[in-house]
């Protein structure tokens, strides 16, 4: 039997929360101000998470300090009670490995845009072959995603209703309440509601143990997807499983990771909102459906979404540049590895394509408008032409003769039917030269 070993598993399971603000506006705050929310916030909180310390990002205090913006710094952090998802996972027999695993660490963060991120921290003995061939086939990745969206059904979603009822009952200085949602209105914590995702994915980073053993480095290569000829610099950074062997702190990689999978989560319920909108546009051009009144709602929304994207990408930027010492190569290498930017500009190029398509259906619509107006006034006019036949005809049968030749001289004699389809003739002309202007 191989000697494997221990292998710290953490998982970064971005949620939704109630928990929303007017960003634009709390990025101006001072830092008193700032504080000053957070302790109002931490009052509501406390109660159903144990605060935990967070490490401070809001200066150049030592090297050991990040400058995030607010945006990017959690509003607050708190401990996750899993009684419940324990008593649920054992009474099922759900995952083989859960008896053997100690929990380390089981954290919530609250950022802004309804968006958290749940992190869970286990140690796990790798005893057997049959462990390690549990881990290198991958099974246990499908049984960390089950674990987060049962700890969220469980131990979260609960606290989750009673905080967005807190929040709905007391009016916060820039803070939105979670009935009152706008871009981020897909989402109900009302208890009989349970339609949206609470979990949108979990990621994976285990920390092999500094002195490891090549049976266990070979089962974690396989768990990542490396092949025996790929190379293995210190750490292999994928889009679901992340792998390191040697690192100096394991909290850099955790700060990083919580920035990188917020900003990820902002941009992913952003493109998901903005394909919506886009397929029911679609739907109701088709249909004819969409009064001028609901796109130009639409319009209005998604140029708010717009202007969001961007004020994201600009904190976001500004994160990066706060972000000191090797966790900023850290940053840059998750950034590549999850195309964060390809993401951001995917998600602005969609909220432009929305913005055009609109354009184009309003502008039909105001063409047919016009065409509709040009044709009464058009017909006014006929209207026009045919009484003032009528007049001319009834005033030149009335007249005495002068010899001198004039307008109701003509209209005198032409026959009354003649006149009447002179005025047809005309009106007739009128509408056929619109016609073929329009067509």
């Amino acid at each position: 039997m191989n000697r494997y070993g221990t292998i710290r598993l953490s998982t970064f399971s971005p949620i939704r929360t109630p928990l929303n603000s007017n960003s634009e506006l709390r990025s101006s705050l001072s830092s008193k101000e700032h504080l000053r929310l957070k302790h109002r916030l931490e009052r509501v909180f406390h109660t159903h998470f144990e605060p935990v310390q967070q490490v401070r990002n809001d200066g150049y205090n030592n090297i050991d300090c990040d400058n995030h913006p607010y945006f990017f710094q959690a509003m607050y952090s708190g401990s996750v009670d899993l009684i419940r998802t324990d008593e649920y996972i054992s009474s099922r027999k759900l995952f083989p490995w859960w008896k053997k695993a100690r929990l380390i660490r089981s954290d919530v963060h609250f950022f802004d845009d309804t968006v958290g991120v749940l992190h869970l921290e286990i140690d796990l003995n790798i005893e057997t072959d049959e462990d390690a061939e549990y881990l290198s086939r991958g099974e246990i990745d499908s049984d960390l995603s089950e674990l987060a969206n049962i700890a969220y059904q469980y131990s979260l979603r609960p606290a989750f209703n009673k905080i967005a009822k807190t929040l709905n009952l007391t009016s916060y200085d820039h803070l939105i309440q979670p009935d009152k949602f706008r871009i981020f209105n897909d989402i109900s914590f009302e208890p009989n509601k349970n339609e949206h995702q609470g979990v949108m994915w979990t990621g994976r980073m285990i920390f092999s143990p500094l002195e490891h053993s090549d049976s266990l480095l070979n089962i974690l290569r396989s768990w990542v997807g490396l092949e025996e000829s790929d190379e293995l610099d210190g750490y292999y950074l994928g889009s679901g499983n992340i792998l390191v062997l040697d690192y100096k702190s394991v909290e850099d990689w955790y700060r990083v990771q919580l920035v990188c999978q917020c900003y990820n989560a902002i941009l992913y319920l952003l493109n998901t909102k903005l394909k919506r909108t886009y397929a029911e546009i679609t739907e109701r051009d088709e249909l004819r459906s969409g009064s001028r009144r609901e796109l130009s709602s639409t319009l209005s929304r998604t140029q708010r979404s717009l202007e969001h994207i961007e004020f994201c990408s600009l904190e976001f930027k500004d994160a990066r540049i706060g972000t000191q010492s090797s966790r900023r190569k850290l940053m840059n290498h998750f950034c590549e590895a999850w195309s964060l930017e390809e993401l951001q500009e995917l998600t602005i190029q969609r909220a432009n394509l929305i913005s055009i398509r609109i354009d184009a259906i309003l502008g039909e619509q105001q063409a047919k408008i016009n065409r509709t107006v040009e044709y009464l006034l058009s017909g006014i006019g006929c209207l026009a032409i045919v009484d003032l036949t009528i007049s001319l005809i009834s005033a030149s049968d009335n007249l005495e003769q002068d010899d001198i030749p004039g307008v109701f001289d003509v209209f005198s004699s032409i026959p009354h039917d003649g006149s009447a389809w002179m005025s047809i003739a005309i009106v007739s002309f009128i509408f056929l030269y619109l016609y073929k202007q329009r067509n």
